[in-house]
């Protein structure tokens, strides 16, 4: 994967980016997907990797965009298979494409 096909989604609805990381995103053209405000259909309590991988990302420091790749990787790989919600990270792509389809209205 390249820098240029990143997608970043922000889990919180009004994320606070200091001017540094606006322009760094800026600078690598990365799509910057913005959550729905309180929507039901993506709340960040479905896809439970958002707060494991913030707890074990605390304390890296990368200095490479290959180092952020292959960590990645490298977690998803130690993750166990019949443990880890994988269904719920696979349906997010569709989840907010329904969403953005859907102007950001509740779906059942």
């Amino acid at each position: 994967m390249s820098h240029e096909e990143v997608i970043l989604f922000h889990a919180d609805s009004s994320p606070h980016m200091g001017r540094s990381v606006k322009n760094m995103l800026k600078n690598v053209a990365w799509e910057v997907l913005s959550n729905p405000l309180c929507s039901p259909d993506l709340a960040p309590s479905d896809f439970h990797l958002f707060r494991s991988m913030g707890h074990t990302l605390s304390q890296q420091h990368f200095r490479m965009y290959y180092n952020v790749v292959q960590w990645i990787i490298d977690w998803f790989a130690s993750k166990e298979r019949k443990k880890f919600n994988w269904n719920g990270i696979n349906t997010l792509p569709d989840r907010w494409g329904k969403c953005v389809a859907n102007i950001f209205h509740y779906l059942e």
